[in-house]
C-alpha cells in the first residue's frame, strides 16, 4: 500500500504495529515528532527560504518564526550592492552599535537577542534585510495530509513514527529499531541531497553521521 497522505501512514502505523487500538490522537503525536526530529536533523534544498524583513524604527528585524538555521543575512538600501552581513556575539555587537566612529556608515553586523536580529551600524527604519535560511518543514496531519518529505520518502515518516509509537508502549528493544532505521532514512536523504548539490565540483561533500554526530567526506 502506497504512503502519500497522513491518512494513508495513519493505517500504516496501525498495520505495523498491530495495533487497531491506537486512538487518531496517540497517532498523530507520533507523526509530530517524527516530523520535528527531522527537522532537526535534515538541512536539505526544500527546506531552504528566503524572506524579506523590514527594518523596525527600533533598528531591529524579527526572526521568522519557523527559522531552523540562518544561511545569509544581507542588507540593501536600495541603491548599492547588498552587503552580506557579519554575526557577532552581542557583548562584540554593543561595540559597534555604540562606536561614534560608525556614524552613517552602511550596515555590517548583526546579532541576536531573543526573538530579534538587531544591526549595527544602526540601519534606517523601513529599509530591509534579506534573510535566506533553512525552515521547518510543515506538520502533517488530519487537515494537512501531505508535506515534502512523505512525498520524498513516505519510508522515513513511518519509520520515526514507529519510533516514537514502540517509545509510548515502552519496548524499548523495537524502538531503538524503528529510530536505527528512521536516522538511517534521513542520512540517505541528506547524503543525496549534498552530492546533488556537489555535482561535477571538485568540493569535497562532507556529511554528518545521524547516530555520532561526526563528519565523514565523501
Amino acid at each position: 500500500m502506497a504512503i502519500a497522505t497522513y491518512r494513508d501512514l495513519s493505517d500504516q502505523i496501525k498495520m505495523w504495529t498491530n495495533r487497531e487500538d491506537l486512538s487518531e490522537k496517540e497517532i498523530s503525536s507520533f507523526v509530530y515528532y517524527a516530523g520535528a526530529m527531522a527537522n532537526q536533523l535534515l538541512r536539505v534544498v526544500p527546506m531552504e527560504h528566503t524572506a524579506l524583513l523590514e527594518v523596525t524604527p527600533h533598528g531591529h528585524v524579527s526572526i521568522p518564526a519557523d527559522l531552523l538555521e540562518l544561511r545569509s543575512l544581507t542588507y540593501s538600501t536600495g541603491s548599492d550592492t547588498p552587503v552580506a552581513l557579519e554575526l557577532l556575539a552581542w557583548d562584540q555587537f554593543v561595540n559597534h552599535l555604540g562606536n561614534p566612529l560608525l556614524v552613517n556608515k552602511d550596515v555590517r553586523y548583526f546579532s541576536r537577542q531573543g526573538a530579534y536580529w538587531f544591526l549595527a551600524p544602526e540601519a534606517k527604519p523601513g529599509t530591509f534585510v534579506t534573510c535566506h535560511y533553512y525552515r521547518s518543514m510543515p506538520d502533517i496531519n488530519p487537515k494537512e495530509q501531505y508535506n515534502w518529505l512523505i512525498n520524498l520518502s513516505p519510508a522515513s515518516y513511518l519509520y520515526g513514527s514507529l519510533h516514537f509509537a514502540y517509545s509510548y508502549l515502552f519496548d524499548e528493544a523495537r524502538a531503538e529499531y524503528w529510530r536505527e532505521k528512521f536516522t538511517g532514512e534521513l542520512q540517505r536523504i541528506q547524503e543525496m541531497d549534498d552530492s546533488a548539490a556537489h555535482k561535477g565540483s571538485s568540493l569535497t561533500v562532507r556529511s554528518r553521521d545521524f547516530r555520532t554526530g561526526e563528519l565523514h567526506g565523501i
